[in-house]
């Protein structure tokens, strides 16, 4: 009898034991997110076993884990975020922490502005409305008064279907000579292009392709005034305050300029996307660290010619600056050439400016559709001006680019 009851004391003292080192484990909390909330599902799982795990609210310290992303009918995974950063579909980790872990979703068919929506700026970079980060690529007009023949709907079409462009830059000239400040109809070009924009499902920037834009700060404000009230409503649009500035100050001149024609825009839209240009040719974009305008939705100009070999040598610099700095960049404006649009095409530099804006996910815009005989022209001179560009019509530039977007399907397959 004495050596059962020991036995139940001893018993009785292993269960204790276990429930207080139940008790000192540590538990935590996984919070799961999915982006957007109809894109799919995730299975949380027990690593080893394939349990699923129901209660997400008391993890144990050192559990592995395991998230497989269910998409659903017409959407396709696109990665984790937050907590785990993964682009593979099911992954593992130990739970040592609570942690949030978002899986992003994104429909797998569309338009360019179908599939991302809504654009935004979060944490430096160009997000969809579900805040899956985005990077746009296309086709810059030239200067409106110089080269309006090719700002038609024609043009805008095979930009999209061909060419594979997500966007395209509709750059109204301003105080050069015949600009929108001479000549009101400038006005009517850009809306053509808007327009056909919109009807095509890609994005399109309204840019005041000016280099003296502080000297008319009344003008831009009136123009940006009636283009948000007309277009502020269509996801499709992008403004473009300032295209490039000269040698003047970021704080006292460009950023005060700027503040004021935004302030005008977001009276008549509240969210679509704002780029303002930097100091020197919107190359000096790490003035802006430490001095961003407030507002949301603001990301910053930056331009370069890859064949420059001052661009090659200091460019690089000053975008790594910003970009780790978390100033969210676009680059309205590159070319293949060198910094005056003629010179020589270097593949090797060229090559090398892509791979970087693809590193940190830069949408960009090519400069230009124009059959101009200089080296950043995308056609050769006489080139259909109604698109419809077979290789013959095709520049050097254009012949590159357009296989450089192709590559990408921007425009009938975008990821």
């Amino acid at each position: 009898m004495q050596f059962i009851t020991n036995m139940l004391v001893v018993l009785s003292l292993l269960l204790i034991s276990c429930d207080n080192k139940e008790e000192s484990i540590e538990k935590h909390v996984l919070s799961i997110k999915i982006l957007p909330e109809e894109g799919g599902s995730v299975e949380v799982l027990e690593e080893a076993s394939g349990i699923p795990i129901v209660d997400l609210t008391s993890i144990p310290e050192g559990e592995n884990i395991q998230l497989k992303a269910i998409p659903e009918d017409n959407y396709q995974f696109v990665g984790w975020t937050d907590g785990v950063e993964s682009s593979i579909t099911s992954v593992a980790f130990v739970m040592t922490e609570d942690l949030t872990v978002s899986a992003l979703f994104r429909k797998d068919s569309g338009t360019p502005v179908e599939v991302y929506g809504q654009l935004g700026i979060e944490g430096g970079q160009l997000v969809d409305e579900s805040k899956v980060q985005v990077q746009l690529r296309g086709m810059s007009l030239f200067w409106s008064q110089w080269m309006s023949k090719y700002w038609n709907q024609q043009v805008i079409d095979w930009l999209a279907i061909d060419w594979e462009s997500s966007i395209v830059r509709a750059s109204m000239g301003v105080d050069a000579n015949g600009g929108f400040l001479s000549n009101q109809e400038e006005k009517v070009k850009v809306e053509t292009v808007v327009d056909a924009a919109i009807d095509k499902g890609i994005y399109v920037i309204i840019d005041w392709h000016s280099h003296h834009a502080e000297d008319y700060p009344q003008e831009a404000v009136s123009f940006f005034s009636e283009m948000a009230k007309k277009y502020g409503q269509y996801p499709n649009v992008i403004y473009e305050v300032y295209n490039e500035p000269l040698d003047v100050s970021w704080s006292q001149t460009i950023k005060p300029y700027a503040e004021e024609v935004i302030q005008t825009i977001r009276a008549k839209d509240p969210d679509n996307l704002i780029l303002v240009g930097t100091p020197n040719w919107s190359q000096d974009v790490d003035d802006v660290i430490g001095n961003t305008i407030q507002g949301t939705n603001i990301a910053y100009v930056f331009h370069f010619y890859a064949s420059d070999s001052w661009h090659y040598q200091s460019l690089f610099t000053k975008a790594n600056s910003a970009i780790e700095a978390g100033i969210p960049l676009f680059v309205t404006e590159w070319g293949v050439s060198e910094a005056n649009g003629g010179g020589d095409f270097n593949r090797t530099w060229t090559q090398e400016w892509i791979q970087f804006m693809d590193k940190n996910k830069l949408s960009w815009c090519n400069w230009a559709i124009a059959d101009k005989e200089e080296t950043s022209a995308a056609l050769k001179p006489s080139a259909n001006i109604n698109g419809n560009w077979g290789s013959s019509e095709l520049s050097e530039s254009g012949s590159y680019i357009r296989n450089v977007l192709r590559a990408h399907k921007g425009y009938s397959n975008p990821k």
